[in-house]
């Protein structure tokens, strides 16, 4: 495995869909991994589901998944049936949420900093907050830990074995300033972390474009 795809969130939004896998083939990804939230109200659903089918997504279940709101057809129940709770490959480890009483969200560098002391894992992925974010291990600081905030076109590159949880982001919405879309290529070659993001037509993602 060299390159590897991490996208979350979908929410029933089949365009942003289409547009991150345009991404995903154009940067030669062997493989495709999903963080949950794929379903929504709307009539997209069965083509998404269909789409990740024909790109072998591996997906992880969602807390989406269960609303009651979106009809359960048989695609969507072949879905749910196939969703794995959580995946570990190696040191990586990929997950909606993380899977502790209660659940974390891990929206900032506070909430943060417990999860490297409870977990193993060198590197864990995560959806559900919808905001782009890199927080990594400081074995000196207490009670919080740095904390990054992507910049398109800017590869972030882990080191010397440092541990790191990635909040991929939302292909549906973001929960930024900025309202971006996002998705995560981790090339396992070079150790380095890609975001992407996705035009949302907005001024403000227009301002951020032209000043980077």
């Amino acid at each position: 495995m060299s390159k590897l795809a991490v996208i979350s969130d979908i929410h029933g939004d089949l365009e942003a869909t289409q547009r991150a896998f345009e991404i995903i083939e154009k940067e030669g990804c062997e493989k495709t991994i999903c963080l949950g939230d794929v379903l929504d109200e709307g009539a997209d659903n069965e083509s998404i589901l269909n789409l990740l089918k024909q790109k072998n997504v591996i997906c992880v279940r969602g807390n989406h998944e269960d609303i009651e709101r979106v009809e359960k057809t048989p695609t969507i129940k072949s879905y749910m049936d196939g969703c794995l709770e959580e995946l570990t490959i190696g040191g990586f480890h990929f997950t909606h949420v993380i899977k502790r009483v209660p659940e974390l969200s891990i929206k900032n560098k506070y909430e943060a900093w417990n999860i490297f002391d409870e977990f193993p894992w060198k590197m864990t992925f995560i959806g559900h907050n919808h905001l782009p974010m890199l927080f990594v291990h400081d074995e000196h600081s207490v009670g919080e830990c740095p904390q990054l905030e992507p910049v398109p076109g800017v590869s972030l590159r882990v080191v010397n074995g440092t541990r790191c949880i990635v909040s991929v982001g939302s292909l549906a919405y973001g929960r930024d300033y900025y309202g971006r879309k996002s998705f995560v290529i981790f090339d396992t070659s070079t150790s380095s972390i890609d975001f992407h993001f996705l035009p949302t037509g907005s001024a403000s993602q227009d301002l951020l474009r032209d000043m980077v």
